[in-house]
């Protein structure tokens, strides 16, 4: 189901919230951990799909943009953002490897994994733009499976 353009202003809005608290989850990370410079990586890498999102909101104003809600609702967005701003005001607590499993979890969520797929459009920039926002994803989860492997595969047996 498309939806009218409050919707998407909306949707659009709260993607970019949580690709940007994804980045200070993740700035976070890399303060807390500097020797693992991934995290930098991966802060900044947000931040350009938080920018993305943004730059398909001023796209919309001036082409056809609409949002397929069947992919998800804004409200799953919501719950998502809950959770990463609840994990934002715990993450002192948090070791490497709760830190690489959570943000494992959020990479891998089909807010991450399947939020370009909500933009229906015929702009050809917005549709260039969207695959290579999906490869990235795929190598944050491969770059996250990797690190906690080696971290599991250094801890010692109980």
């Amino acid at each position: 189901m498309d939806v009218i353009i409050d919707d998407i202003n909306r949707v659009i809005y709260l993607l970019a919230e949580h690709k940007k608290s994804v980045s200070h989850l993740y700035s976070n990370y890399a303060v807390k951990f500097p020797d693992h410079p991934y995290w930098h990586e991966l802060a900044k890498s947000k931040e350009k799909h938080q920018q993305v999102i943004q730059s398909i909101y001023f796209d919309a104003k001036d082409k056809n943009l609409a949002i397929d809600e069947s992919v998800f609702r804004s409200i799953a967005i919501k719950t998502s953002l809950d959770w990463v701003n609840r994990l934002i005001e715990e993450y002192v607590k948090h070791t490497l490897i709760n830190a690489l499993s959570y943000a494992l979890d959020l990479e891998q969520a089909k807010i991450e994994q399947r939020y370009f797929d909500i933009f229906k459009t015929g702009s050809p920039g917005i549709q260039q733009i969207l695959p290579g926002l999906a490869q990235e994803s795929q190598q944050h989860i491969d770059l996250l499976r990797r690190e906690l492997r080696k971290i599991r595969a250094d801890e010692p047996i109980a």
